[in-house]
């Protein structure tokens, strides 16, 4: 596909399926429920298209297929790059717990086990993860003891099926089958993933801050998009359910976006966020943690 200005008037001309797919946002906008309070608002769809018809940038869209080197699996380490500089979505001082707060955690459920205490072994090895999100040694002791501690032990990572990436002087947004039918909510992703990159007004009209670091903010507003289209094609008649967006639906709708934010993305970043944030924000870590990560048999 040669490279466009993506803005309003070539978006429809020469791209008429993109602009299909990106219209399915205004039907949703008359169903919306107000989101709870912990999760961010999609765009609508007038922003959408007045961030890209202002926009000095060429925002291209293809089909992820025509980069067969590139695969899902490795899009984390792009959006979520390691020991990258974190800032806090509140202007607020959050509680601190240090690293010796983690590991005593874990030293704790380690004494809890040899003393044949199962469900307080259980609940400071949870404590720890709240920490220390995704850390090998408490997984493992987790893992290991799943039956002592009735429990399984889930550690399913989050694979975006889209990339938004700088390419030349503008921004690239690479979707299954370029965003096609069935694969709308991807597109969707994408492009707000796009935005968020390349757009330093928008990112501080949303944060106040025009810098493109990694935000609660970004990622729970983008993930809302996705799951907002991906509801209007589970209306169409070839619908075929898509497992990483239906995974994604249902930890939403439970209410624990935020936790899965913070402990699937934000601790990819930066493995000491959470002894940062509020206690309000660990405690919703936690029952992310429990629902979808260290989960009790009955």
């Amino acid at each position: 596909m040669r490279p466009y200005r993506l803005n309003y008037a070539s978006f429809l001309l020469m791209n008429t399926f993109i602009a299909t797919t990106l219209l399915l946002f205004i039907a949703v906008q008359a169903v919306q429920a107000a989101p709870p309070a912990d999760r961010t608002p999609p765009m609508s769809m007038d922003e959408i298209m007045q961030q890209l018809k202002d926009s000095e940038l060429v925002y291209v869209i293809e089909p992820l297929a025509k980069h067969p080197q590139l695969k899902p699996e490795t899009f984390v380490d792009s959006y979520w790059p390691r020991h990258s500089k974190i800032r806090d979505d509140d202007d607020k001082e959050a509680p601190a717990a240090g690293p010796a707060a983690h590991r005593a955690l874990f030293l704790k459920g380690r004494s809890f086990l040899q003393s044949k205490q199962y469900a307080e072994a259980r609940e400071a090895w949870i404590d720890a993860l709240v920490l220390h999100p995704q850390d090998t040694e408490t997984l493992e002791a987790l893992k290991t003891n799943e039956a002592l501690l009735k429990i399984k032990v889930f550690n399913r990572p989050f694979v975006p099926q889209a990339l938004a990436r700088h390419a030349g002087a503008g921004i690239e947004v690479l979707t299954p089958e370029g965003g096609k039918a069935g694969q709308s909510h991807w597109l969707a992703y994408g492009v707000l993933k796009a935005i968020w990159m390349g757009e330093p007004g928008f990112r501080k009209r949303m944060t106040h801050d025009p810098r493109h670091v990694w935000t609660a903010t970004e990622e729970l507003q983008s993930l809302e998009s996705l799951l907002q289209v991906y509801e209007v094609e589970k209306s169409e008649s070839d619908f075929k359910p898509d497992p990483e967006a239906e995974w994604l639906r249902k930890i939403f709708a439970d209410g624990n976006g935020m936790g899965f934010v913070l402990y699937e993305l934000g601790s990819r970043v930066d493995p000491s966020l959470m002894q940062r944030v509020s206690q309000a924000e660990r405690e919703k870590t936690r029952a992310y943690i429990t629902n979808y990560v260290v989960t009790r048999l009955r």
